[in-house]
C-alpha cells in the first residue's frame, strides 16, 4: 500500500509505505517526507503471535510493534496482548516521553473500562466508554486533577450534538470551575 499527501500550509509532501502479509500477522512501514533531512520520516513494523507456552491458557496473542521516529530520533516499542475471551487486552507502551500500560476491559458490548498507568510517574487514570442508543458518552477521571465527559448525540436529521465537560478537581476543597462546550456537526 502506498499513501502520497501533501499538506498545504507547510507544502509538505509525503509518502507512506505499507507491506503486510495476507493473514494480518506482520507489517512494515516506512514515512518519506520533504521536510526530514535524511528523507525518511518514520519506520515501523508489527508482528503478531500467539501466546508463549507458559501464559497460553490466559493469553490469546502478544503483539510487539517497534517504531523509531528519524527525524527525532526517538525510538518507541508497544506490546499488546488479548486475552482468551477476548474481552481484556494489555498494552504497554514504551517511549521516551511516557511510557504507560494500559488494560482495556470490555465490560459488556457496550461499555469499556481501561485505566493506564504512567511508569515514570505512577499516576493513574481511568476512561470509561459507553455506547447509548443514540450515541455515545466517554468519561476520562484523573483523580488528582480533572473529570472530563463527552457525549455525542446522533440526531435524526443526519448530524450530531457534542458535549465536551471538564471538571477540574481541587484538593483544597475550592471551588470548582466547570468548562462546557456544546457544539454541532453537520453530515454533508
Amino acid at each position: 500500500e502506498i499513501r502520497p499527501s501533501y499538506e498545504v500550509k507547510s507544502q509538505r509532501t509525503s509518502v507512506s509505505f505499507r507491506l503486510a502479509d495476507k493473514r494480518a500477522r506482520w507489517w512494515a512501514m516506512a514515512k518519506l517526507s520533504s521536510k526530514a533531512k535524511r528523507g525518511v520520516e518514520t519506520v515501523g513494523a508489527s508482528y503478531q503471535s500467539s501466546a508463549p507456552s507458559f501464559c497460553s491458557r490466559m493469553v490469546k496473542s502478544v503483539t510487539f510493534e517497534p517504531a523509531f521516529n528519524v527525524v527525532k530520533m526517538s525510538p518507541s516499542a508497544t506490546v499488546m496482548t488479548e486475552s482468551i475471551s477476548g474481552r481484556t487486552n494489555s498494552i504497554l507502551k514504551l517511549n521516551m516521553k511516557d511510557p504507560t500500560l494500559t488494560l482495556v476491559h470490555v465490560i459488556d458490548e457496550r461499555n469499556t473500562i481501561s485505566p493506564e498507568i504512567s511508569l515514570p510517574t505512577g499516576k493513574i487514570t481511568v476512561n470509561l466508554d459507553s455506547q447509548l442508543d443514540s450515541g455515545s458518552l466517554s468519561c476520562q477521571i484523573d483523580p488528582t486533577e480533572f473529570i472530563q465527559l463527552k457525549w455525542t448525540d446522533q440526531s435524526m436529521s443526519g448530524g450530531k450534538w457534542v458535549v465536551d465537560a471538564t471538571l477540574p478537581l481541587e484538593a483544597a476543597g475550592g471551588p470548582i470551575a466547570a468548562d462546557v462546550r456544546v457544539r454541532r456537526q453537520f453530515v454533508f
